[in-house]
């Protein structure tokens, strides 16, 4: 997936269910939102928010998703 952070208003997160450990990462932009990922676990979804905060902050407009390996960006205990 390919997100345009410059046209994102926020991204946040969104559990699937209560007992269930997946959790989404949600865009908001132009008063939609859309999935942006989906992680299997909520360390995933914190390793996933800090690379699009890292972005965000380097100033990168397009993130493609496609490239990411979770389990090499998930930091270990």
């Amino acid at each position: 997936m390919l997100i345009n952070l410059s046209r994102s208003a926020h991204i946040g997160y969104q559990q699937l269910t209560k007992f269930d450990p997946r959790t989404r990462l949600i865009a908001g932009m132009w008063e939609q939102e859309f999935i942006v990922a989906e992680c299997a676990t909520g360390e995933e979804a914190r390793a996933m928010m800090e690379l699009i905060a890292h972005h965000l902050q380097a100033g990168t407009e397009v993130l493609d998703l496609r490239e990411v390996n979770l389990a090499e960006i998930v930091k270990s205990p």
